[in-house]
């Protein structure tokens, strides 16, 4: 089944925010579920969620930007499960997740 967009708009037009939902679930597996724009149209924050849950294998999944574009702040977070270990983060960052290990679970993300 294909997500839905649902974006918002500033009185000026400008875009604000977009999101991706499934059967009511923030979902998508191609990039953020969520993204939310300065006025200016850079992005503020970037969120990616599988199925309502927090989920990026292959980088952080919540991100927040300066209004210069910069990264102030990011999170890494696998099945809702927010990852703090630094070695973790650095398996996630350079090499990427191993994917399908969850297949044999039965759990399609």
């Amino acid at each position: 089944m294909e997500s839905k967009v649902v974006r918002t708009y500033y009185k000026d037009g400008q875009i604000e925010s977009e999101y991706h939902y499934q059967d009511s679930w923030w979902h998508r597996k191609d990039g953020p579920a969520y993204v939310w724009y300065y006025k200016n149209g850079q992005v503020k924050y970037e969120s990616y969620y599988i199925n309502d849950q927090s989920h990026r294998e292959d980088g952080p999944a919540k991100i927040w930007y300066k209004k210069n574009r910069e990264i102030e702040y990011e999170e890494y977070w696998i099945k809702g499960e927010l990852i703090t270990d630094d070695f973790q983060i650095m398996v996630m960052d350079g090499l990427g997740m191993k994917k399908g290990d969850d297949e044999t679970n039965g759990n399609t993300w």
